[in-house]
C-alpha cells in the first residue's frame, strides 16, 4: 500500500479528481505558480527538502507508529482510485526514503509523538489542489500558528533587507496578492507580451519571483534561511551595490525593490510619455488626470496602483502673480524633521596676555547666521575687541581650516574644534633675543614702516598626521623680514614658560616650520631663503585668508622627539578650562524637542523662495523670473502611505544623524490638513477615472467620491545607533490577530501600541481606512476590520480550515509537550524548523486572539544558534 499511496501523491491526477478535499479547479498558469512559490514538493524549491512528511511518506517504512483514522481515510479513499504503478514512481519514493531517513531520526529524538501516532491530539492536514500533495504542518493542540510571525536570518550585513521584508510582508492588501498567486497573471501576460515584442526584460522576473517566495514563506510558516540567502544573491545580480557586506540605507532600499518589482509586473504596453500641453483655462483636476493617465500609459502595476499617488508642484511668479501648477507622481514621502531654531557653539578662546591663557566658553546663535555673527558674538562674550579675534580649526595633528565672515553658519559642524585667537596688537620685542652675538641685520620692532605680519602657531612632534600636538597655541605679532635665524630665536623665546626647569634653549636648537595652506610641496621655511618670510608659500598662504580679522600667517612647529623631551619633558596637550556658559548652554541643547508628525508635514509643504540662480520661464509671461515662490502639496493619497522620516543630514562632506523624537499617531492620522483643497465643480467625473484600477473590487471605486482621509500606523522600520555603524529592527501589526510584534532579524517578540513610537523610527506604514473595502478578493477586505474566518490567510494552501482544528482545542493536562510547559512549548511549525522565537503573549492578550490562532513560543534550534551568532550589523 506505501508504493501505491506514494505514487497516487506523486502523480496525483486520479487522486485530484475524487479526493473531497481538493479546492476548486484552477488555472494550468496558477498551479504551476505553487510549485514555483514554495508550497510544493519540487527538486526547484529547496524549502521542500525539509518539510513535514506526510502519511504516504510515513507509511513506506520510514515510521513503524501507526496513522490517524483520518489520514487512514483518505489515504484508502486514493488508494480506491490509484493508477498503475511505474518504475519511475517507484524510484522516486525510494529516493524520498533515503532522503528523510536521517530527518526521522531527528525527529524521534526531538519528539515524543510523530506524525503517525494516533493520538487524538495531533493530527494532519494536508490540502491538496490539482493533483499536487502540498507540504503538511504539525499543529500540536489543535492550535494554528500566526501566519506572517517568522523571523529572518541575518546574512552577515542583510538587517536593513530583514526590517524592509517585514514591513511589507504585513502590508495585507501585498501580501494577498503575492501568497495567494494573484501576481502570476500579471507576470504571465508581461512575459508574453515581451516575447511577442522582443523586449528584453529588465529582471526576468527573479526579484519578483524571489521577493513572493520569501512571503509565501513567512505566512505559510516555512522559511528557511535559504531563501533570504538566494534572495540577497538575486538582488546583487541586478544591483551590485547590495553585494558583499556593505552598510545600506533601509529606505534606498525599499524605492529599489518597489521599482524593481514594479519592472516586472508593469503591464503598461507604452514605453514614451506623451508631451504636457499648457492650457491657461485648465483646472487642476484636469491637468492632474492628464498627468495621471499619461503615467500610467507607461507604468501600470499593482505596486503602483497601492503605493502610488500625485504631489502639486505650485510655482508663483513674481511679476505676474500668476500660478502654476504640475502633478507628478510620488510613491513615498520624505518629510525633514524640524530642528532648534538656534545652535550651540563652544570655541577655545587663546587670550594673549591673561592669567589663564585659554578657556572654552558656549555661545547660542540662530541657524541661518553668519560666520560673521559668530565672531561678533564670540568677541562680546570673551571680551575681546572684534578686529582681534581670528576663528580657526585646531585638531590633534595641527590647523585645519580658517573662515570668514561672509560664510554661513553651516559650515561650523557640530563638534568642530574651533578656536578663537586674540591677535596682539603690539610687536615682540626682539631687544631680549642676546645670545652674545648681535646680529647686525636684526630689524627693529619699533619701525613704523616695517611691514608687520601675525603668527598662529602650535607645536606638535612628528611630521604629517602622524604626530601629535603639544603645548597650548599661541599668536606672535613679528616684523616680516625677520631672517630665518632670528625667527627660530623668537619663537624659542615665546616658550619659555613650557621649558623644563632650568633650561635655556639656545639659538643652535633646531625644528622645521611649515606654512598651512602654502604651496604643494614647498610648504617648509627653509634656510635657502634668509627672509623666510618672504617666499612665494607664504605669499600663497596669506592669499588664503579671507575677510574676518587680522590677516595672519599658521605655522606648525615640528619637533623631533628626542628634542621635545628634552626641552619640554612630559608636555602634553593643553588643558582646556570650561566656563559655566558651557554648561548652561549644553543644559538647553538636551531638553527634548517636541515635534510632531504633523509638523514634519508642515514643514514640508512650507512655501519657499527660490535663489537668484534659479530661474523659472513663465508661461504667462514668456520670460525667465527670479525670484519665483514655490509650494509642494499633496494632491492625492494612495491606499499604502509610506513616510520617511529624514533622520540622515548632509552638512558639506559630513552625514549626521538626527535623533529628534517624532510623535506620529498608531491610530486615525488624519491627512486631510496636509492634502491640496479641490473644486468640486470642476472634477467633472475625473475622480473616478483616475481611481480606477484593474486590481482594485468594485465596491472600492465609489469612495473616490467621498475620500478617507484616516489612515492607520501598520509598520515601523527602525534605525538605530548612529552613521558609522547601525542596525536595523521593525515593528508590525498582524494582519491576522491585530496585536504589534517587533522583528530583530530572527528574534521576534510581541509589543505594546506605546512600544511602537521611539526616536529610532525611521520609515512609516501606514494604511488607509477606506483601502480595507477594497481587499483583492477578500470579502470583507483587511482583518483589522472583518471576522477571520473572511480574511484571505484562510485560503492559503498550506493552511488547514479553521473548522478543522476548532475541535481540538480541548487540550488536556496529559498532553505531551515535549517537556516545555503548555504555556511556553515551542509550536512546530516545519520539520527543518527555522522560524523565530517568540514570546508567549499573556494571558488577557491571548484571550483577544481568536480561536484557531496561536502565538506561542515558536522556536527551533537553527533559530537560536542564528540568534546568538556574531552578525555584522547595519
Amino acid at each position: 500500500m506505501s508504493v501505491e499511496t506514494q505514487e497516487t501523491s506523486e502523480d496525483g491526477k486520479d487522486a485530484a479528481e475524487n479526493d473531497d478535499q481538493s479546492s476548486a479547479p484552477r488555472s494550468a498558469e496558477e498551479g504551476a505558480s505553487d510549485s514555483e512559490g514554495g508550497f510544493t514538493e519540487s527538486p526547484r524549491n529547496p524549502a521542500a527538502l525539509s518539510r513535514t512528511p506526510t502519511f504516504s511518506e510515513t507509511a513506506s517504512g520510514t515510521e513503524s507508529s501507526a496513522p490517524s483514522p483520518t489520514v487512514l481515510l483518505r489515504t484508502k479513499k486514493r488508494v480506491s482510485k490509484r493508477s498503475r504503478p511505474s518504475f519511475r514512481s517507484v524510484g522516486k519514493l525510494v529516493q524520498k526514503m533515503v532522503r528523510h531517513m536521517s530527518l526521522f531520526s531527528q525527529l524521534q529524538s526531538k519528539e515524543t509523538s510523530t506524525v503517525g501516532s494516533s493520538s487524538p491530539r495531533e493530527s494532519v492536514v494536508s490540502t491538496e489542489d490539482s493533483g499536487t500533495q502540498r507540504n503538511s504542518l504539525i499543529f500540536s493542540g489543535g492550535k494554528l500558528p500566526v501566519p506572517g510571525l517568522s523571523g529572518l536570518r541575518n546574512h552577515g550585513n542583510t538587517c536593513f533587507m530583514n526590517a524592509i521584508l517585514q514591513c511589507l510582508s504585513n502590508t495585507d492588501m501585498l501580501a494577498e496578492y503575492f501568497v495567494l498567486n494573484q501576481y502570476k497573471s500579471d507576470l504571465s501576460r508581461i512575459r508574453r507580451w515581451r516575447d511577442s515584442t522582443r523586449l528584453k526584460p529588465v529582471t526576468r522576473g527573479e526579484v519578483t519571483e524571489d521577493f513572493a517566495k520569501i512571503l509565501k514563506a513567512l505566512w505559510s510558516c516555512q522559511y528557511t534561511p535559504k531563501l533570504t540567502s538566494d534572495f540577497k544573491n538575486t538582488v546583487a545580480k541586478y544591483a551590485s551595490q547590495y553585494s558583499g557586506y556593505n552598510q545600506h540605507d533601509a529606505f534606498e532600499f525599499l524605492l529599489w525593490l518597489l521599482d524593481k518589482v514594479h519592472e516586472d509586473l508593469n503591464c503598461a504596453s507604452k514605453r514614451g510619455y506623451k508631451k504636457a500641453k499648457f492650457g491657461h483655462k485648465k483646472s487642476d483636476e484636469h491637468l492632474a488626470a492628464e498627468a495621471q493617465a499619461n503615467h500610467q500609459r507607461c507604468n501600470s502595476s499593482f505596486m503602483y496602483d497601492l503605493f502610488q499617488a500625485q504631489y502639486r508642484s505650485s510655482l508663483t511668479c513674481p511679476s505676474c502673480r500668476r500660478q502654476s501648477n504640475t502633478f507628478d507622481p510620488y510613491i513615498c514621502i520624505s518629510l525633514p524633521l524640524p530642528q532648534r531654531q538656534t545652535r550651540a557653539i563652544y570655541p577655545a578662546v587663546v587670550y594673549h596676555r591673561r592669567k589663564t591663557r585659554l578657556t572654552r566658553i558656549g555661545v547660542s546663535l540662530h541657524q541661518d547666521s553668519s560666520v560673521g555673527d559668530l565672531r561678533r558674538l564670540i568677541a562680546d562674550k570673551a571680551d575681546i575687541p572684534l578686529n582681534q579675534v581670528v576663528l580657526t580649526e585646531i585638531y590633534f595633528d595641527g590647523f585645519h581650516r580658517s573662515f570668514s565672515d561672509d560664510q554661513p553658519l553651516s559650515v561650523v559642524h557640530d563638534g568642530d574644534c574651533i578656536y578663537a585667537f586674540e591677535a596682539p596688537l603690539e610687536v615682540v620685542d626682539l631687544s631680549c633675543i642676546d645670545d652674545n652675538t648681535p646680529d647686525t641685520d636684526t630689524p627693529n620692532s619699533e619701525d613704523p614702516e616695517q611691514e608687520k605680519l601675525l603668527l598662529l602657531l602650535v607645536n606638535k612632534t612628528g611630521a604629517g598626521k602622524q604626530g601629535k600636538r603639544f603645548g597650548p597655541p599661541s599668536a606672535l605679532y613679528l616684523p616680516r623680514n625677520l631672517t630665518f635665524s632670528d625667527l627660530q630665536k623668537v619663537l624659542l623665546h615665546s616658550m619659555a614658560d613650557m621649558t623644563r626647569e632650568g633650561i635655556r634653549p639656545q639659538g643652535s636648537v633646531r625644528f622645521q616650520m611649515r606654512v598651512v595652506g602654502g604651496l604643494a610641496g614647498k610648504c617648509y621655511l627653509t634656510e635657502d631663503d634668509n627672509m623666510c618670510l618672504y617666499m612665494p608659500t607664504v605669499d600663497k598662504a596669506l592669499s588664503s585668508c579671507d575677510s574676518g580679522g587680522v590677516e595672519h600667517l599658521k605655522l606648525v612647529l615640528e619637533w623631533e622627539q628626542e628634542t621635545k623631551a628634552c626641552l619640554f619633558g612630559n608636555t602634553c596637550e593643553e588643558k582646556v578650562e570650561e566656563l559655566d556658559s558651557v554648561r548652561q548652554e549644553r543644559t538647553l541643547q538636551q531638553q527634548p524637542l517636541n515635534v510632531t508628525l504633523s509638523d514634519c508635514f508642515k514643514l514640508h509643504t512650507k512655501e519657499e523662495k527660490l535663489g537668484p540662480e534659479d530661474g523659472w520661464h513663465c508661461p504667462f509671461c514668456k520670460k525667465v523670473q527670479h525670484g519665483t515662490t514655490k509650494k509642494l502639496s499633496l494632491w492625492s493619497l494612495p491606499d499604502v502611505l509610506i513616510i520617511q522620516l529624514k533622520r540622515f543630514k548632509q552638512v558639506g562632506m559630513r552625514r549626521m544623524k538626527l535623533y529628534t523624537s517624532v510623535d506620529f499617531p498608531v491610530s486615525n492620522l488624519d491627512m486631510k490638513p496636509h492634502v491640496a483643497r479641490r473644486n468640486p465643480g470642476n472634477s467633472g467625473g475625473l475622480g473616478l477615472l483616475t481611481s480606477w484600477s484593474p486590481w482594485r473590487r468594485h465596491q472600492h471605486r465609489t469612495t473616490a467620491r467621498h475620500p478617507d482621509f484616516f489612515y492607520d500606523l501598520y509598520a515601523v522600520c527602525n534605525h538605530h545607533g548612529n552613521m558609522t555603524g547601525g542596525h536595523y529592527t521593525a515593528f508590525s501589526k498582524n494582519p491576522v490577530d491585530g496585536r504589534w510584534y517587533k522583528f530583530d532579524d530572527t528574534k521576534v517578540l510581541p509589543v505594546s501600541d506605546e512600544d511602537v513610537q521611539t526616536s529610532d523610527a525611521y520609515i512609516l506604514f501606514y494604511q488607509s481606512r477606506s483601502s480595507r473595502m477594497g481587499s483583492l478578493s477578500s470579502t470583507s477586505g483587511s482583518s483589522t476590520c472583518s471576522s477571520l474566518s473572511d480574511h484571505w490567510v484562510n485560503r492559503i494552501p498550506n493552511l488547514p480550515p479553521r473548522s478543522d482544528v476548532s475541535s481540538h482545542d480541548d487540550t488536556s493536562d496529559t498532553e505531551d509537550h515535549g517537556g516545555f510547559s503548555s504555556d511556553s512549548r515551542p509550536f512546530v511549525r516545519s520539520v527543518h524548523g527555522m522560524s523565530a522565537s517568540v514570546r508567549y503573549p499573556s494571558s488577557r492578550s491571548q484571550e483577544l486572539l481568536s480561536d484557531g490562532w496561536d502565538s506561542g513560543n515558536y522556536s527551533d534550534s537553527e533559530a537560536d544558534k542564528a540568534s546568538n551568532m556574531t552578525e555584522s550589523r547595519v
